[in-house]
């Protein structure tokens, strides 16, 4: 299946809805990052979990690859950025703040 992907806010970040639950305010989405990119500085409305598909994703000062597990916890804030480029599997909230004011719709 041919997945849609939507540029997220800056270049080299997009994203690829998988589901989206608005009563829940959660949604899934694969994110795609090109090498060099990094995520918008956000807060986290609910928990987030990333499942790293392919390359890297630097967070908080660590490294995560293919297989790895990730889950930041509601009210946290980061800004991930990957080196080699990445593919994950994220599930997190609608709510998501971005800083500054960029919302993830």
């Amino acid at each position: 299946m041919d997945r849609v992907w939507q540029t997220l806010g800056r270049p080299g970040v997009e994203i690829a809805y998988l589901y989206r639950d608005e009563a829940r305010r959660e949604m899934t989405c694969l994110l795609r990052l090109t090498p060099g990119a990094s995520l918008p500085h956000h807060r986290h409305a609910d928990c987030e979990e990333i499942f790293m598909l392919e390359g890297d994703l630097e967070c908080d000062g660590q490294v995560f690859q293919a297989g790895d597990y990730l889950r930041s916890a509601p009210h946290t804030d980061h800004m991930p950025s990957s080196c080699q480029g990445c593919v994950a599997y994220v599930r997190t909230s609608p709510d998501n703040e971005f800083l500054p004011g960029l919302a993830l719709h």
